[in-house]
Parts: structure tokens; C-alpha cells; sequence
């Protein structure tokens, strides 16, 4: 059994959608991770009507992809910050630039 048993070395050598070549993780697993850890939904804001009727400031926060690097953005005390690991340290991001 374990990480060198036949039937783990063959999924393995399959693949996964879920994550790619590079370890990120697909949005299916971002969904299902905070929906069975926190009860969160992760609604695309694109395609679904999340914001009809409001506005993006009504948001506490949001999940992003870009570069193959996901990131977050939160609202903390009514301002928004860009959470990214690869930046030195978080940053203000405006009203504006949301």
C-alpha cells in the first residue's frame, strides 16, 4: 500500500484535472475545499447574477487567478487589500481598480 503500491503509481501516472502540471489547483477544488471546510460559496462574479443589484464594493472578498497564481483580495475595515503571495506585503487596491 501507500505512495508506492501499483494502484497509486498508476493514478498518479493518469493525472488529474483537478491540478496542474505545476500544482495549481483547479477552481472545482477551491470551490469544494471552502464550501466543506467554511460553508462558503465561490460564485464566479462573470457568469453568474452575483452582483445584480449591487454594487462590486459589497463584497467582502474575492478569489483571483492570474499567471497560474491564485490570490486573494479582502475587504478589511472598508478598505480592499491585495493578499498575494508573491508581492513583499499586501497592498490597498482603490474602489477604482476593482
Amino acid at each position: 500500500g501507500g505512495t508506492s503500491s501499483k494502484d497509486y503509481l498508476a493514478r498518479v501516472a493518469e493525472g488529474s484535472g483537478n491540478v496542474d502540471p505545476s500544482g495549481n489547483f483547479s477552481i472545482e477544488v477551491l470551490r469544494a475545499a471552502l464550501t466543506n471546510q467554511f460553508g462558503l460559496s465561490l460564485p464566479n462574479i462573470r457568469q453568474e447574477a452575483v452582483l445584480s443589484g449591487s454594487d462590486v464594493t459589497d463584497v467582502d472578498g474575492f478569489i483571483c487567478h492570474r499567471d497560474s497564481h491564485w490570490f486573494a483580495i479582502r475587504k478589511i475595515n472598508g478598505r480592499y487589500w491585495n493578499l498575494n503571495s508573491m508581492q513583499d506585503r499586501p497592498e490597498i487596491i482603490s474602489h477604482f481598480r476593482l
